[in-house]
């Protein structure tokens, strides 16, 4: 029985960690990928029912790796209306369709009245991601719904290029500039402390770091709790010499957002230098 649970746990993680395919956008003869589900809009209990469908109408024996969610959404801008007219990876999506929307299904396709949010279309070269399904990129457009009908459409900027501001472009160029100016710090007294360790550097949304705190290890929430709470001069000294920087500003998907990095510091007693241990 042990095993079996082991077998489920690790096969639960292999699925929240495989990248995901999209859903698909039609806008005239462009077939586009989406990294937002509409599914996802509507009500818990209408998304249940859709996936039930989906369970016993197709009569699925398993998940794909890169599906979990077992479905991918054929999605189609229609006189500024959004429709859903398929279902990929599935048998019977019609039927699947007007079970689920019995009075929304109409022509073979359902008016998707419940979605007021919005969908990108990338237009240059990919910022982040979350390793899984979402990304933003450098630029997007835009096109918000309301109510399933498009009320905006705009081309987005989602990197702000300062004048003197650290590229946000390459990992290795963040964590570097960050290790740069720690370094300046008197490490000759910080290394008594026991200042060199793991952090979590915290970039806010105006492109300056705002937090920066250990990186748990110890055994228990109690025991990395007091390992902070003794070690805070660190964590003060530090963020208040990384407030100096300016860095570019990120979007996702228009908004500025926070971005974490993970930050490997060793002193060195015998060369009296600090050491970038940075994966």
């Amino acid at each position: 029985m042990k095993s079996f649970f082991t077998l489920l746990l690790f096969s639960n993680l292999i699925f929240a960690a495989s990248p995901q395919l999209p859903d698909l956008l039609l806008i005239g003869k462009d077939t586009i990928y989406i990294y937002h589900l509409p599914i996802n809009e509507l009500k818990k209990s209408v998304q249940k029912q859709f996936i039930d469908n989906i369970s016993t109408i197709n009569n699925e024996i398993g998940v794909s790796l890169n599906l979990w969610r077992r479905y991918r959404g054929v999605w189609e801008l229609n006189d500024d209306k959004l429709f859903l007219i398929d279902i990929k990876n599935v048998d019977n999506a019609q039927e699947i369709m007007k079970k689920t929307f019995p009075k929304k299904y109409k022509d073979g396709k359902v008016f998707a009245n419940w979605f007021s949010s919005y969908l990108t279309i990338p237009k240059d070269e990919m910022l982040k991601w979350d390793g899984i399904f979402s990304r933003t990129y450098r630029k997007e457009e835009k096109l918000t719904f309301k109510k399933g009908k498009l009320i905006n459409w705009e081309l987005i900027q989602n990197y702000v290029d300062l004048e003197n501001g650290i590229s946000r472009l390459k990992k290795d160029i963040v964590t570097k500039k960050i290790f740069e100016s720690i370094n300046k710090l008197d490490w000759t007294v910080l290394s008594d402390c026991e200042c060199d360790d793991e952090y979590y550097v915290t970039i806010g949304k105006n492109g300056i770091v705002d937090k920066v705190k250990f990186v748990p290890y110890l055994d228990t929430k109690w025991q990395n709790f007091w390992y902070s709470f003794s070690h805070r001069k660190c964590t003060r000294l530090i963020r208040k010499k990384l407030t100096e920087l300016q860095f570019d500003i990120v979007k996702w998907n228009g908004k500025p957002y926070k971005d974490q990095y993970r930050i490997e510091l060793f002193y060195d007693q015998k060369t009296k230098t600090l050491e970038n241990w940075t994966k």
